[in-house]
């Protein structure tokens, strides 16, 4: 893309690449326009996102909790064997995990202050997660914010109308459409069908490139990933339902991190990163529970 210009089109090796959409291309390019083209430029902008992963979990942790627990989930996340090292590479998940988290927290914050200045950041998160992998950015925020509801016994048609749902589809199209559309016309559709058949649906119903596993494989992928701190992971999440009637924000992390990893249990293509959106959310289990302790 540096060299050729060619900001729609991805190539490897001068085959074309359907495994990813472009936005953390877009950000290497930039990384390489500002520090050179070496691995500190490829990487910059994966360490710059993760340091906004880290400052968005502490500040809403501090706003709906308590300072003292957002500063124990950052120093969690911060020594989480996996999570440190997937920002240090030049990979689309860096940025994937914080606008998930991002669309995540501001649907959080629309709940409790019902201000609309929230879903801003709420579909505009989905939107560029969707142009930096796909689907899976709209998937997971999609199962969890229903399940949210009606856990809370707020899943109606009011609250469904109050969140602008059209709106925000008009937001996340108008955003994450344009380059979809595009790339799909400059290759006469190749790229829309390895990307979305290939690496997504064929990724999800079937192993892919040896990935795989059993159900548990997920599970032990947290549990390593999140060393040191995981050695109190099953004592969050028992501790986090037993507030779940007293405290939404701690009964939406649970919810956050049970959903995930139940549905990348079931994804038959496994891989660490796929849970790692949200890490932020388990860590929040363990710093609740660390806290009480």
């Amino acid at each position: 893309m540096l060299v050729s210009s060619n900001y729609i089109v991805p190539f490897f090796n001068g085959q074309l690449r359907t495994d990813k959409p472009p936005l953390h291309y877009f950000f290497m390019v930039l990384g390489y326009k500002l520090f050179g083209v070496n691995a500190f430029g490829a990487r910059f902008f994966s360490r710059f996102f993760g340091a906004l992963t880290l400052l968005m979990t502490y500040w809403s942790v501090k706003r709906w909790c308590h300072p003292l627990m957002a500063k124990i989930t950052v120093a969690v996340l911060l020594t989480s064997l996996f999570f440190v090292q997937e920002f240090h590479l030049a990979v689309p998940d860096p940025y994937l995990i914080f606008f998930v988290t991002l669309s995540l927290f501001s649907f959080y914050g629309f709940h409790k202050t019902q201000r609309i200045s929230w879903l801003l950041p709420f579909y505009g998160g989905m939107a560029l997660g969707i142009l930096t992998k796909g689907p899976i950015a709209i998937v997971l925020t999609g199962l969890v914010v229903p399940i949210f509801l009606w856990v809370q016994k707020e899943f109606n048609l009011s609250n469904v109308l109050k969140l602008k749902p059209f709106l925000g589809l008009l937001l996340i199209i108008l955003i994450a459409g344009p380059w979809y559309c595009l790339v799909h016309l400059y290759t006469d559709g190749e790229w829309t069908k390895g990307f979305f058949l290939d690496h997504n649906l064929s990724r999800f119903g079937s192993e892919k490139e040896g990935h795989g596993g059993i159900f548990l494989i997920t599970p032990l992928y947290v549990l390593l990933g999140m060393l040191p701190f995981s050695v109190f992971l099953i004592q969050g999440f028992v501790s986090s339902w037993q507030v779940r009637k007293t405290n939404d924000f701690v009964l939406f992390s649970f919810l956050v991190s049970s959903i995930t990893i139940v549905f990348f249990s079931i994804s038959s293509t496994k891989l660490p990163n796929y849970p790692m959106p949200s890490y932020p959310f388990m860590a929040v289990l363990i710093a609740f529970y660390l806290y009480r302790a």
